[in-house]
């Protein structure tokens, strides 16, 4: 086939979309393409630029956004014997996450622009609870804590604050509101991230633990101390060198579980995400 042109399937897997997505695109003129006795072909060039714009110009979907965050904490697993924490076993999905880091800047050049990238990871609510409850709260099995308890510390450390940033899928938001009677409030000690439902079981956070190192680094890069931003920055930088180091990422296997976790216990901030 031509170098000029893509066929249906290899547009879909540099777009990161599905073959009935690609096909719809060209029927509403948004990619250029001609018939042929192959089927469509379409121009190599529409789909880089289309590609291109998709990463820069908008946040990634909550499914790709935790894809990522699973792909750079994986790539800090110190043991290679070891099977990674979490895994992106759908191979196209892997292969679009992969497209979108390597035309990442180095989170150090650009945090604004990796901020966009996971600000889709959830939604925020600042929430005040009762001082009784929140040791029942983070040790909840619907919730896993990430912010500075679910960091990698790399590089130098980051003291503890008050500030709680727990994450719940968005099914299980309103009873863990009501349970443990939270309430919303701008200097709350609670930063309740709330995974869209939209986004797989299997790539949802779940408790008891913590969130990917990634997730936690995301959520000090999004806090207004100079510190926590610095400590975020050195991190992803560190999974991305990591990665880059490291490709192509490993295959799944059919023993590991394709989930997004983290390992360590609540209380000393080493638990697992189920």
């Amino acid at each position: 086939m031509d170098a000029d042109v893509l066929s249906v399937r290899e547009a879909a897997e540099q777009l990161g979309v599905s073959s009935s997505r690609v096909r719809q695109l060209i029927i509403a003129g948004s990619l250029p393409a001609r018939r042929s006795s192959a089927g469509w072909l379409i121009r190599a060039d529409a789909v880089a630029d289309r590609s291109g714009s998709a990463r820069a110009g908008r946040p990634a979907s909550p499914r790709t956004a935790w894809a990522i965050l699973c792909v750079l904490s994986s790539a800090l697993t110190p043991d290679d014997a070891k099977p990674p924490d979490c895994m992106v076993e759908d191979r196209r999905l892997r292969h679009h996450v992969l497209q979108l880091l390597s035309a990442m800047p180095d989170p150090a050049d650009d945090p604004g622009r990796w901020r966009m990238l996971l600000a889709s990871r959830s939604r925020t609510e600042r929430m005040w609870a009762h001082p009784g409850l929140l040791s029942k709260l983070c040790s909840d099995d619907r919730i896993s804590v990430g912010g500075d308890r679910a960091t990698a510390h790399v590089g130098e450390g980051l003291s503890r604050t008050g500030l709680r940033d727990l994450y719940v899928a968005g099914s299980d938001v309103k009873d863990i509101v009501a349970r443990y009677r939270l309430r919303p409030d701008p200097d709350g000690q609670v930063r309740l991230h709330v995974v869209p439902e939209g986004v797989p079981r299997e790539l949802i956070p779940g408790g008891p633990g913590i969130v990917l190192p990634a997730a936690g680094a995301a959520d000090l890069l999004d806090e207004n101390d100079p510190r926590a931003r610095r400590s975020a920055l050195l991190q992803l930088s560190a999974m991305c060198a990591a990665l880059a180091s490291r490709r192509p990422i490993r295959a799944a296997s059919t023993s590991q579980t394709s989930v997004t976790r983290g390992e360590g216990s609540k209380a000393d901030g080493s638990g697992s995400a189920r």
